[in-house]
């Protein structure tokens, strides 16, 4: 709406009073009583005064108000505010017109004429009017309807003129352009209205003179009169030009009609064939300052805010019904309804001028609720009438066809009395009474009472023993006591009690009995009982066993006061958190409380009673509730899931932030990339249900975390700490207040980055890098053999020429000069001398060159000096030898220690056998097992005594060198039996 020059208050004064003179018709239509829960700026809304409703493809509410655009979740309000330092921002804060395209795409109308589209994915706004040139400019003024063509084309009506938005958008890079053409239109000025409807027909009112057009040709921009009113046919002798004549445009687009709402009633047009069907003539419709803000239902109701009120205009009978509010606190809303709109599920939605927004409850509206005082006791009179009060006393009387409580009178209390004595069970001409504490029998043929004593003891906490009665199909007679449940067979007169057991879970789960039931299917088999605590119990009544259903299972509360069942076999209960349905065959709860429009959360004992026509009545702290079962529908209705907020350490993630790792909402985003650090993360979500959000119910599970879904009941969030660098997916599922699963639900990919340590490429740098060390370092040591092995092999090479050659030179002139015919006996012995220590030099320095030779490092060579060095002893002492060396050790090598130790070993026992075995054999043996070199020395020889021999330093070099081979080390010798030397160590 869009007041020039007027203040808003103002205008809404003038407009009540005016009206209210003009239409005194209005006064006299019916009225129907609705309920209604309200949102408002305690709740969130920016503001209270609603100018437009709308709820786009992914499901959010949308509310435009004079102080910011509402984003509504069911949850909170997301509130876009004009900020002048933010091109991005929303031209203008005072939201006038909402309209969403049919790709989805949101527009925004403002009072000062600016229009923008909002993006949804980045949550900016895309201002059109600062797209175009001077031109190609939208026309300035206010912005009072959009629609759409069908060919894409946006139509906004601004002031009283009509202009074409095209869009030209590139699919690659995103960018957009608008394109704008005036319309020539068939009037100057008034007030006018726009629509296009399903079939694309463009039509435009002039309000003021009460003419319909039709775009005939767009080229050419020719129109033609669908329809025009006529003041004498009307019987309007003059009209306000101040006002509208034309009053709302209104399309059914399921039923193919177009609906005018103008002075004096409601044409209807058939779409396809373009004439006019009926006209429904009713006077209500008279004149108005502004259009009707209407919408059409799925049941054919059309409402409409009219002047000082909320309307319905039946599509069908053509009556108009004014509505009011179950809840007196909410008629002042209603009469300032100001906005419409049914959203996907059905549910109306209306904004008020000034006091938020209604939202209906329709479940509420079944839940008939009657009365503000406690009540124990409620009972159906043989005439219809619901009788209210106590378990002594009848205290009200209820009219379910006019739906009226009265008070009842003294008389009336006496005579309606009867009903508290009657018998709860009757048969055979004989009747069963149950008062407080007895059980009574009554034969009227034989006029005898019995009474029959209760087998318990009365409970200081309930003087009233007997709580609750019935008779089974078996004629037992059960009673629900504050003792247990009581059994009594009237064949035999005898009593069962049946008590809780902790040791047995089949018994009773409570002693406190408030109610009973028969099974509606199967009453000869199962007796259904309300307890004090225990919750639910199923008792198989040929058994006497039972199973309970308790919170655990769905139930709202363990304490049932009544229990009725409907002509669908569910069961109807009462408890201190409000009804509870269940269907026994699929063992679900349905749980309804105080804002499904019950009386209270708390109810009492007592008070239920089912009447014969299958009315379910229960009472409660603040009056009572009634209702017929299927007039509580399921919602049916599959909501969509939205995952509406993303948080990293309990701080909302903003979009296109700095920093920020969200390019888009979280909403349209499919993969989320997060640093390892934030891995601390909170997604929130929402089920675009708006019936009872409260009750809406979620089961999420991240993919690579978990195997099963969690059920979150009705929280909306899920939280993840410390979560380990990788993949996932986060999936969450929703359903609505009845428990109708949007079995697809909504996902993001999610990637948490590893630490740069922990990366691939790290790791395959420090692979590579311990590989390049490893290989190095290899080199290193083989370079260092290799330099070890050159030097080695230069020693050997210098020791055999330089040293080597020496001593063979020494050795040779000493024994010349030994021939020497000079030479005297005095320097003989000492020639001599040089000769052997020559010779001793010489054999040692061999042996050290071939040692530190890498060229014999292999035991084959080794194999071969052991020969030799064998060879030259046998000959030299005419010794028969043995030798046996295990052809198997010739790949085997030894290191330089190794090979001088176990080589110097080998020598000391040769020349040990030279020096004292005086033997004739000698046999040598070396083999290898297992990597294990065993060297066996024997001899014939002569022998030694081993206990008195003294070890002279051979003996004891070699052992030595033994011990460094890690080997053992053993010698054996006797007199006159040889000596034999076992030498074994690892290769």
């Amino acid at each position: 709406m869009f007041i020039k020059k007027k203040p808003v208050l103002v205008f809404f004064v003038l407009y009540f009073c005016v009206l209210a003179q003009l239409s005194p018709a209005a006064a006299q239509t019916r009225s129907n009583a609705f309920a209604f829960n309200t949102l408002g700026i305690t709740d969130g809304l920016s503001q209270g005064m609603v100018t437009r409703i709308l709820q786009d493809r992914y499901g959010f509410m949308w509310f435009g108000t004079l102080d910011g655009l509402n984003r509504y979740d069911g949850y909170k309000f997301t509130v876009y505010r004009h900020d002048s330092k933010d091109k991005t921002s929303i031209t203008e804060s005072y939201a006038h017109m909402l309209f969403e395209d049919s790709k989805g795409r949101l527009w925004i109308g403002t009072v000062s004429g600016g229009l923008d589209l909002y993006d949804a994915e980045t949550e900016t706004f895309i201002h059109v009017n600062q797209q175009q040139d001077g031109v190609n400019s939208l026309s300035e003024g206010p912005v009072n309807e959009i629609a759409e063509d069908l060919h894409g084309n946006i139509w906004v009506h601004i002031h009283n003129n009509l202009d074409k938005i095209t869009i030209h958008e590139n699919e690659k890079t995103g960018d957009r352009k608008f394109s704008v053409h005036h319309v020539k239109i068939p009037f100057t000025t008034g007030k006018s209205l726009l629509a296009i409807t399903k079939n694309g027909n463009i039509y435009f009112a002039d309000s003021r003179a009460g003419i319909l057009y039709h775009l005939d040709d767009e080229k050419k921009e020719d129109w033609s009169v669908s329809f025009r009113l006529n003041d004498n046919q009307q019987g309007i002798e003059k009209h306000d030009p101040a006002f509208y004549r034309i009053l709302q445009l209104v399309e059914d687009k399921a039923n193919g009609k177009f609906y005018v709402f103008h002075l004096g009633g409601v044409s209807r047009f058939n779409e396809k064939t373009g004439a006019l069907e009926k006209v429904f003539r009713n006077p209500f419709f008279t004149y108005c300052d502004t259009p009707l803000r209407a919408v059409l239902d799925k049941t054919g109701n059309i409402w409409f805010s009219s002047p000082l009120n909320l309307s319905l205009f039946d599509t069908r009978t053509g009556n108009v019904t004014n509505a009011t509010a179950q809840d007196a606190k909410h008629e002042a809303l209603i009469k300032s309804a100001y906005s419409t709109f049914i959203d996907r599920s059905g549910l109306l939605w209306i904004g008020t001028a000034g006091y938020g927004l209604l939202k209906r409850n329709i479940r509420s509206e079944s839940f008939h609720h009657t009365g503000i005082d406690a009540n124990y006791l409620i009972k159906e009179a043989d005439n219809g009438k619901i009788l209210i009060g106590n378990r002594g006393l009848i205290k009200e009387i209820f009219d379910k066809k006019t739906s009226s409580l009265n008070y009842a009178t003294n008389t009336e209390s006496k005579q309606l009395n009867q009903y508290l004595s009657r018998p709860f069970a009757a048969a055979n001409g004989a009747d069963w009474f149950a008062d407080s504490n007895t059980l009574r029998y009554q034969d009227k043929i034989l006029k005898q009472t019995i009474d029959y004593k209760l087998p318990v003891q009365t409970n200081k906490e309930y003087t009233e023993i007997i709580q609750s009665k019935c008779k089974d199909l078996n004629g037992n007679i059960w009673l629900g006591t504050t003792q247990g449940l009581l059994r009594f067979n009237v064949m035999d007169k005898k009593w069962t009690v049946f008590r809780n057991n902790p040791l047995d879970s089949s018994s009773l789960s409570s002693n406190v009995v408030f109610s009973l039931c028969l099974d509606p299917l199967q009453p000869k088999n199962y007796l259904w009982i309300g307890t004090s605590g225990g919750g639910l119990n199923r008792m198989d009544m040929r058994t006497g066993k039972s199973s309970s259903f308790t919170t655990k299972d769905g139930l709202p509360n363990n304490v049932i006061y009544g229990i009725l069942n409907d002509d669908a076999g569910n069961l109807w209960m009462s408890t201190n958190k409000g009804l509870s349905c269940f269907d026994p065959s699929k063992k679900f709860f349905r749980n309804f409380d105080y804002k499904d429009g019950l009386q209270s959360n708390e109810f009492n004992r007592g008070a239920y009673c089912r009447t014969k026509d299958g009315c379910l009545f229960f009472g409660g702290v603040n009056g009572f509730n009634y209702f017929y079962p299927p007039e509580i529908l399921n919602n049916t209705a599959v909501p969509q899931i939205v995952i509406t907020s993303l948080k990293i350490r309990n701080q909302v993630v903003p979009v296109q932030a700095k920093g920020s790792p969200l390019s888009k909402s979280v909403n349209h985003t499919d993969k989320l990339t997060l640093a390892y650090d934030q891995n601390f993360l909170a997604f929130e979500f929402a089920s675009m249900d708006f019936t009872y959000p409260e009750k809406n119910s979620y089961q999420f599970k991240l993919m690579g975390l978990h195997k099963d879904w969690i059920n979150a009941g009705t929280t909306n969030n899920a939280t993840f700490t410390n979560l380990d660098p990788g993949t996932y997916t986060f999936m969450v599922q929703a359903s609505n207040n009845d428990g109708t699963w949007n079995g697809m639900g909504t996902s993001i990919k999610l990637v948490i980055l590893p630490p740069w340590y922990m990366t691939w490429w790290f790791r395959t740098g420090m692979v590579l890098l311990a590989f390049f060390a490893v290989y190095s370092f290899y080199r290193y040591r083989l370079g260092q053999a290799l330099k070890l092995q050159d030097i080695r092999n230069g020693i050997a090479d210098d020791l055999h020429d330089e040293v080597g050659s020496n001593l063979s030179n020494i050795y040779i002139f000493s024994n010349v000069a030994q021939q020497k015919e000079k030479a005297n006996e005095a320097t003989e012995p000492l020639l001599q001398k040089i000769t052997d220590y020559t010779k001793q030099s010489m054999e040692a320095i061999n042996d050290i060159v071939w040692m530190i030779n890498t060229r014999n490092d292999r035991f084959e060579n080794i194999m071969a000096k052991m020969r030799t060095l064998a060879a030259e002893f046998s000959e030299t002492f005419d010794c028969i030898l043995f030798i046996d060396l295990d052809e198997d050790l010739n790949h085997i090598k030894l290191d330089i220690e190794k090979r001088k130790n176990f080589y110097l070993i080998y020598k000391e026992a040769i020349n040990n056998l030279a020096k004292y075995a005086a033997c004739k054999t000698v046999w040598i043996n070396m083999k290898l097992d297992q990597k294990k070199v065993t060297l066996l020395i024997r001899d014939d020889g002569k022998g030694f005594d081993m206990a008195n021999k003294k070890t002279g330093n051979g003996m004891l070099n070699m052992k030595k060198r033994a011990q460094f081979l890690k080997g053992d080390f053993t010698l054996v010798s006797s007199i006159g039996n040889g000596t034999t030397l076992q030498l074994s160590f690892h290769v």
